[in-house]
């Protein structure tokens, strides 16, 4: 059966012998590097790596995900970046360049990883199907992830890009726009539902349908989205796990925002900061009243001096179970809160907003998560009008007091940008997605001319 109790143990597989990782520890590049510990092409023909296989697409997924929490957080107003890096203050100034060389590695090569890795991996678990010797149950299971996975990167890229392309910076493949993208993405998630039903992994269904409602909700087919969401349990959760076993499986959300005996790169603002456009988090003082924000902590510091600390709590004090607070904890990738919203937001336009207040309450009102002292943490109840910009900002109030800290928020900022409502943070530029790549636009004739810059929605 697949290990899933610690989705990072193993080495994540190679197939192409070539990754690109973010620098764990310190404001550095992007570090290009062979393992030779991983599984090459021809050890496939052995049923014995279809674990490794299995967990290394996971773990490629993990790496991918971690970094995409990390930038489209500091991208929309979740954090300010409080390390030195100048490629990271393009991200928070929301004015980046394609050759950003940081986020062509943490965000583009990592994400594409993933994505490439899990698609491969399908051919080769089917392959495994009806051998002797070969456990089926465990094939099953991975063909459910495997397609899973390349549908959430999918929807990666139709959220974060103003176009994607697949197949890595020297293809010339024609540019995808998001809609497309997403579409590719529902697809996916719907044969990763069907997999995971025969192989009997609740699980993997219940985040598949998530996956479908999200993609469902972008391409605003709002109805289908409540529909398929309301299948999904409230308290369902599908997480991605981290280990301590050494830095490269540290959770690096917790090291850049939290700390593990370094200085900070990424904090929350809170409008004192000139240097970051006074940006201020648009729940900073209700958080901080509450404790899940932490103001100028004793024993913290940021990497840049002149940057003070407020601290996020949510991964650092243990309010994720079932890891714990620190380099295990977990990063949600889907769960019954965020259905429940993705509902709410589907009555919310319907004009249905007793029954969007009936779901949000209690969410609001800590069914999602507790404080430090094992009691609920409560947020003000939602205050809908029937006017659709103020309902809709409500909305992202309540999925932020849910899933802060897990990617979704990127996505619902663009989303809302088709309904005229606006809630990136004022900075220096006005980019709304990231761009392509500068090696995409060398490499690829198709997209000379196609949204170099990110800022256009579609």
């Amino acid at each position: 059966m697949v290990n899933r109790t610690n989705m990072r143990k193993l080495p994540a597989l190679l197939l192409g012998g070539l990754v690109a990782v973010a620098a764990a520890g310190c404001d550095q590049g992007i570090l290009e590097t062979n393992d030779p510990d991983n599984v090459e092409p021809g050890d496939l023909a052995d049923p014995s790596s279809i674990g490794t296989l299995i967990n290394g697409f996971i773990g490629d997924f993990a790496q991918a995900q971690q970094n995409y929490v990390l930038y489209t957080g500091l991208f929309t107003d979740e954090f300010i970046l409080s390390g030195t890096f100048p490629t990271r203050k393009e991200v928070d100034d929301r004015d980046i360049t394609p050759d950003n060389g940081t986020l062509t590695g943490a965000m583009y090569t990592n994400i594409h990883v993933a994505l490439q890795q899990a698609d491969k991996a399908v051919p080769v678990l089917e392959g495994f199907q009806g051998q002797e010797g070969v456990d089926d149950d465990a094939v099953a299971e991975g063909l459910a992830l495997a397609r899973y996975y390349g549908a959430y990167t999918r929807m990666m890229l139709a959220e974060a890009y103003c176009q994607s392309i697949l197949g890595g910076p020297d293809g010339e493949a024609a540019p995808v726009l998001p809609d497309a993208r997403m579409s590719e993405a529902l697809a996916l998630f719907q044969e990763a539902e069907q997999a995971a039903g025969t192989a009997g992994r609740t699980d993997v269904v219940n985040a598949a349908k998530v996956g479908q409602a999200r993609a469902n909700l972008w391409l605003r087919n709002f109805s289908q989205a409540a529909t398929i969401a309301a299948g999904v349990p409230s308290g369902f959760v599908f997480h991605a796990d981290f280990s301590s076993n050494d830095p490269t499986q540290y959770n690096q959300v917790y090291a850049f925002t939290y700390g593990d005996q370094q200085a900070l790169r990424w904090t929350v603002g809170d409008g004192s900061e000139p240097a970051r456009a006074n940006e201020k988090f648009a729940y900073y003082d209700e958080w901080v009243s509450l404790g899940r924000i932490l103001e100028r902590p004793s024993g913290f510091r940021s990497f840049d001096s002149s940057i003070e600390v407020y601290l996020q709590t949510l991964y650092g004090s243990g309010l994720r179970p079932p890891s714990g607070p620190g380099q295990t904890a977990d990063i949600i990738v889907a769960s019954g809160y965020e259905a429940d919203l993705i509902e709410a937001e589907a009555m919310v336009r319907s004009g249905n907003t007793a029954g969007a207040a009936a779901i949000v309450d209690p969410i609001l009102a800590g069914a999602n998560i507790a404080a430090d002292d094992g009691g609920p943490l409560v947020f003000a109840p939602s205050s809908f009008t029937g006017v659709l910009a103020n309902d809709l900002a409500e909305i992202a109030r309540a999925r932020a007091s849910a899933l802060w800290m897990t990617g979704e928020r990127f996505g619902t900022f663009r989303r809302f940008l088709a309904d005229g409502v606006d809630l990136y943070p004022a900075k220096p530029g006005d980019d709304t997605a990231f761009p392509v790549v500068q090696q995409e636009l060398d490499n690829n004739p198709n997209i000379s001319a196609a949204c170099p810059t990110g800022k256009p929605f579609n």
